[in-house]
């Protein structure tokens, strides 16, 4: 009678056996198993979650303005904060007479290009480990204007004015900065916006 029991319990457990052999599956991408059970269709497999880490840069910036409302022509002063994640203290590859850090405006018409003058002269700027803050000044008039009888105008280059270069038109605006020499990868800042009203007559 105990033979009988042993036998029927083994030809039992021999389908089950089967089944969960069938559920071990080897991935190229790595070991995969499979849980069973008795019933069908219980078979669950856990595919391998890709992981990846972002990048991390050494230099990360951050911008602020005095004033985010003024009146078209009047220039905004403002705070670069470059601050340096790493121990050591970090060149800037670029001539700084050259403008390795400028901001500007822009909108859907107004774009800001300035233009590098091209100083020769070795890299000066140095950013210690820590924050290291640097003042500029962000200009509401246009970057250049055509002279009378110099060439045709254009949305970016009106004609000049008796003082130069003329304000930008009224609206809304957002910073762009432009940085030369630093790090492959560093992250440019949030961008502000700013409103310049109509300029006084």
């Amino acid at each position: 009678m105990r033979r009988e029991m042993v036998q029927v319990l083994h030809q039992e457990r021999g389908p089950m056996l089967k089944r969960c052999l069938a559920t071990l599956v080897v991935a190229t991408a790595g070991l995969v198993l499979g849980a069973c059970s008795p019933s069908e269709g219980g078979q669950h497999v856990v595919a391998p979650v890709p992981h990846t880490t972002p990048a991390l840069t050494p230099i990360t910036i951050r911008i602020s303005l005095a004033q985010t409302r003024v009146i078209a022509g009047t220039s905004i002063t403002g705070e670069a904060v470059l601050t340096n994640t790493t121990s050591k203290s970090i060149t800037v590859e670029y001539c700084a007479a050259d403008g390795w850090l400028e901001v500007g405006l822009v909108n859907s018409r107004i774009t800001f290009e300035p233009a590098n003058p091209a100083v020769a002269c070795p890299p000066s700027i140095r950013l210690s480990p820590g924050p290291n803050r640097f003042p500029f000044d962000v200009v509401t008039h246009y970057q250049a204007c055509v002279q009378s009888g110099g060439g045709s105008p254009s949305t970016n280059m009106p004609p000049c004015t008796t003082t130069g270069a003329p304000e930008l038109p009224a609206g809304n605006y957002t910073t762009k900065v432009i940085t030369n020499g630093l790090p492959p990868g560093t992250p440019t800042p949030q961008p502000i916006s700013v409103t310049l009203l109509p300029a006084q007559g």
